[in-house]
């Protein structure tokens, strides 16, 4: 006989979690200033360097860092064309021109005092009016997002799914960017997509544990639907925990193996799709169940 853990009796504790993460994450982000934003988000310079000979990534970050510039460097078109784009933020003095160039003129210098034989290929500023117009359409990305995503779940299963489906996601969604406040990672347009895929993968383990519960609800009628919960996650908790584990597992490689870049992406799916699987034992399910208790208690 497979066991039934009784989820519904400590959604309380899970309350509690959710609670003190949203406390410890919040003053941690606040404590630091607020979040991280990207140049993508605030403006910035991009430079295209070409190097006579192939260097490493890590190689060109050092280099910068040595002269007090902290930049993101990412590889450009084919690698054997050794074209680097290393990208800055503007100074906080955005309106002093000369201020400005001379931000351009030390990552150029920097650059031809560490490798011999660097060309500048090209140069690009990225204003704070593109960086306001990037944040509000990843906000609006986000929100269509989530309205499609209710739509679906209110058409498949009951509307009630479909808010313990979305309470569920805006949980994970909310935490994993406090969490990037948290630890101090840059908010960018890989950061984004990395949210949108926490989206996707929670919202699917949470679609499993509903097939199961409305499959429940035609097989166990005459039970309770707190038992019909605790024995639909149960049934379904093997599956969530074999497929996240292997998820982050790759997810874990590409944190150890991976650059700079990939390491902050890395590690926000580590903490989204851990996240994930809270969510859909402790929200997701919870929040149908509450509402469910509430329904029967103002029906008698």
């Amino acid at each position: 006989m497979e066991r039934t853990i009784k989820f519904m009796e400590y959604r309380w504790i899970g309350y509690g979690i959710t609670l003190l993460l949203f406390i410890v994450l919040t003053i941690g982000t606040v404590s630091r200033g607020g979040f991280n934003w990207g140049i993508d988000f605030v403006g910035g310079y991009k430079l295209i360097a070409k190097f006579q000979t192939a260097v490493r990534l890590s190689e060109i970050r050092q280099a910068l860092e040595r002269t007090g510039i902290k930049a993101e460097v990412q590889q450009y078109g084919d690698e054997i064309n050794n074209e680097y784009v290393i990208s800055t933020r503007l100074p906080e003095r955005r309106g002093n021109e000369q201020a400005q160039n001379q931000g351009i003129a030390n990552i150029e210098n920097a650059i031809t005092a560490a490798f011999q034989g660097v060309e500048i290929v090209g140069r690009e500023e990225v204003g704070p009016a593109i960086g306001d117009y990037l944040k509000k359409s990843a906000l609006y990305l986000i929100m269509w997002c989530l309205a499609l995503m209710m739509l679906y779940l209110a058409f498949r299963f009951e509307f009630r799914f479909s808010v313990g489906a979305l309470v569920a996601i805006i949980h994970d969604v909310m935490l994993s960017l406090l969490f990037c406040g948290f630890v101090g990672i840059e908010i960018n347009i890989p950061i984004v997509a990395g949210v949108l895929t926490i989206f996707g993968y929670s919202i699917n383990d949470t679609i499993v544990v509903y097939d199961r519960i409305r499959e429940n609800m035609t097989n166990m009628a005459k039970h309770p639907f707190g038992e019909i919960s605790n024995r639909s996650i149960s049934q379904t908790l093997n599956r969530t925990i074999l497929t996240t584990l292997t998820t982050l597992m790759a997810v874990f490689c590409l944190y150890i193996m991976g650059e700079a870049v990939i390491n902050d992406f890395a590690l926000l799916l580590l903490f989204g799709f851990t996240m994930g699987i809270f969510s859909t034992m402790f929200v997701a399910t919870p929040v149908i169940y509450e509402w469910k208790r509430l329904s029967e208690k103002s029906g008698a």
